[in-house]
């Protein structure tokens, strides 16, 4: 059970240090004990892949990149666990469920409970709760000790929820932020991580869970080894100068090595000597020395030896541009203009355009990269809140609560998603509004008797009974006396989504997509798709048993949908990386462009979020749940942010702000 902290600066080679023992041991023998590499889950894909490129053998069996999620749904798959592990997407079913059942009894919160966001609101701060292992008697006990009555009241029914969703999990569901509570509880039943060797990479610091987790880890494994992100010529400890340790650019880190060490020597775990990766020169700056003195200043590193820069040297250069709109277009060129000249070795793959968030440059990003014809992969969650599958259900369900209504029965067909060409849809959504078409028996007529129906024939005749034939069934649903339960309604939907020819319907978008090298599209049709499946599974796993009406069912699977969000995978093709520094896990990228450099853009602004503003977060953290993420940390982290996106490329950085916004406003340099 010994337990090593390699500890180093960005650029050190601390991911190196533990691929190349991995693949050291791989190359000694293809048996033996198991080996694990537990990174980020945004990191998993690129550190399989690098594994394997440089296997000695070729490939791999006994070692495994997993995430701290895909560690814990491993161990319970091994240990046989009965229980249900929900996905995320099931806990906001559930949490919907419970706010409506819950809704009577809220007082504070009932205006926000009726909003779009407030179910996404919960489930975050339901899941810091969870993910920090803060009990409910341990938050009634900090809000007892308020003085607050107006945010005790607000924190007793934000704790009525949560106590609401725990008896609801009961003994037989487990919240997927609780997965490692479950993982420790079966770890005696996992025989891979007995004498396994285990290294941990690429996090700036840990949950409770993670941290708990951690050290159940290192009492099983034959060794355990730990990077962080801080200098190691610097006490971790944080008290080798006269700066508050908050002000230091490492505290994050050096507050997890802390809290970390004292849990593993408490749980008895041998902790042997750091190691410290101190190189001259960092690996990743060896061809530019300009890099390796920004990342020195950055990281006030006062000793050492010094780094000459050429006073011609552009590998760092800061641009000035007139609105975000200017610099995505300067930093288009700039990769256009690098590619051209024949820079050796660069490709596209090898260029990253990197922001502080990516929701407001989106759709600049996708105007400015495809004037240039730049192959590009935008690192971002994508909502499915206007896709036609959403807006499927919204209409399906407003179809058969109000009588096959013309107006539903319009948005219905705009969907594209029926069994009818667009001519057809065209002709009969004209009909529809024209006469005002509406009422369940009429739209069952096998003929219409009205002079365009006679016109347009029986073709628009047979699409439309199809088309009604498939609403039939969730219709009858919808108009019986006592409610159907959700499995009933989730089989319903998916055998009406079939009738219509969904899957059909958007195999074919997909491949008109892949074959115009819309490849970003057609991927998120295909997990729409996916998502629409799931939301249906979840309805009958959670809600199977659950009498629900059409609305509650409207509500809830809406509602999930428009709050879901895709996640594209990772490039594997020579394109331009364009990410968030907080999302992303950026690969060996040699050239990068930094974007949006203004005051309240990157550094972020510290603004008040969530269900908790920031001084009654503060209270409960003074009352005792110091485990409570701080407003004024992550405006602190800020900071390391910026250390770690200023130090990402190998060659070259270019650095850039804007005068004005997009709507005109002046904006300030970051200071």
């Amino acid at each position: 059970m010994a337990v090593t902290f390699v500890l180093g600066r960005a650029g050190a080679g601390k991911t190196r240090y533990c691929l190349d023992a991995i693949l050291a041991d791989l190359s000694r023998s293809a048996s033996g004990e198991r080996l694990i590499f537990i990174v980020p889950e945004q990191a998993s894909f690129q550190m399989e892949r690098k594994l394997a490129t440089r296997s000695p053998r070729g490939g791999y069996s006994r070692a495994a990149v997993l995430s701290f999620s895909r560690l814990a749904s491993e161990a319970l798959e091994q240990s046989g666990a009965g229980d249900q592990v929900l996905s995320s997407h099931a806990r906001r079913f559930a949490l919907r469920h419970v706010v409506d059942r819950q809704r009577a009894k809220l007082h504070v919160l009932r205006r926000a409970a009726d909003t779009p966001g407030f179910v996404i609101q919960l489930e975050r701060w339901l899941e810091e709760l969870l993910r920090e292992g803060i009990s409910i008697d341990d938050l009634r006990e900090s809000i007892a000790r308020l003085g607050d009555a107006a945010a005790t009241e607000k924190l007793g029914e934000l704790t009525d929820l949560y106590a609401a969703y725990v008896a609801w999990l009961g003994e037989g569901r487990v919240d997927p932020a609780a997965r490692l509570a479950e993982l420790r509880t079966q770890l005696a039943s996992i025989t891979d991580l007995d004498g396994a060797r285990v290294w941990v990479d690429g996090f700036a610091g840990f949950t409770g869970q993670e941290l708990e987790t951690l050290v159940a880890i290192a009492q099983r494994a034959r060794s355990l080894t730990i990077t962080l992100l801080l200098d190691p010529a610097s006490s971790p400890a944080g008290n080798d100068d006269d700066a508050p340790a908050e002000l230091r650019l490492f505290h994050r880190t050096e507050q997890t090595y802390r809290t970390l060490t004292r849990l593993l020597i408490d749980a008895g775990a041998e902790v042997t000597a750091d190691v410290a990766l101190t190189p001259p020169r960092m690996p990743r700056y060896q061809a530019a020395p300009a890099l390796a003195k920004l990342e020195a200043t950055l990281a006030q590193v006062s000793a050492g030896p010094s780094v000459d820069v050429a006073a011609d040297d552009r590998t760092v250069t800061l641009y000035e541009c007139a609105t975000p709109r200017d610099e995505l277009l300067a930093a288009a060129h700039w990769i256009r203009r690098s590619i051209a000249n024949g820079n050796p070795g660069l490709r596209f793959r090898d260029f990253a355009v990197i922001a502080r968030g990516l929701e407001s440059l989106a759709a600049t990003v996708r105007e400015v990269f495809a004037e240039f014809e730049l192959p590009y992969f935008l690192d971002r969650r994508r909502t499915l809140m206007g896709h036609p599958l959403c807006r499927w259900c919204e209409a399906v369900f407003d179809v058969v609560q109000s009588d096959f209504a013309p107006e539903p029965m319009s948005h219905l067909l705009r969907t594209q998603l029926v069994p009818l060409d667009r001519a057809q849809r065209e002709r009969l959504e004209n009909l529809t509004l024209r006469h005002n078409v509406g009422g369940y028996k009429f739209w069952q007529r096998a003929r219409w008797q009205l002079e365009e129906a006679h016109a347009a024939g029986a073709p628009l005749d047979g699409g439309r009974l199809t088309l009604v034939g498939a609403l039939v069934p969730l219709n009858d649903l919808a108009v019986e006396s006592g409610d159907a339960t959700g499995r009933a309604w989730a089989e319903c939907l998916y055998a009406a989504s079939e009738k219509m020819g969904l899957r059909a319907t958007l195999a074919s978008w997909i491949e008109r997509a892949r074959q115009a090298d819309r490849h970003e599209s057609a991927e998120t049709h295909r997990l729409a798709w996916d998502a629409f499946c799931e939301v249906l599974s979840d309805l009958a796993d959670v809600l199977g048993d659950m009498p629900l009406s059409a609305a509650d069912v409207a509500a809830l699977l809406v509602g999930t949908l428009r709050e879901r969000t895709v996640g594209l995978a990772p490039p594997t093709l020579d394109q331009v990386l364009v990410s968030s520094i907080e999302r992303s896990r950026h690969p060996d990228i040699k050239c990068a462009w930094v974007v949006g450099l203004n005051e309240g853009v990157f550094p972020a602004r510290s603004t008040d979020t969530g269900l908790l503003n920031t001084s009654q977060r503060e209270a409960l953290r003074a009352a005792g749940l110091t485990r409570l993420h701080s407003p004024e940390e992550s405006a602190l982290n800020e900071r390391l942010l910026g250390y770690i996106a200023f130090t990402r490329p190998s060659r070259e950085l270019v650095l850039s702000y804007a005068r004005t916004g997009q709507d005109g406003q002046t904006l300030q340099p970051s200071p």
